[in-house]
């Protein structure tokens, strides 16, 4: 995230989004991929089948 004071209101999206699957979750104050820029994410994910 650009902005510590953000953490907050990111973790409530997070866990409104993603709360029913629980993942696991890390936040951190990082220089971004570009201007203007709030939050970065990197997912990884498992799929059966």
């Amino acid at each position: 995230m650009a902005d510590p004071d953000d953490a907050e209101a990111i973790s409530r999206v997070h866990g409104a989004r993603l709360g029913h699957v629980q993942p696991a979750n890390t936040l951190v104050r990082a220089g971004l991929i570009g201007d203007g820029y709030l939050v970065e994410m990197e997912a990884e994910a498992v799929v059966d089948g």
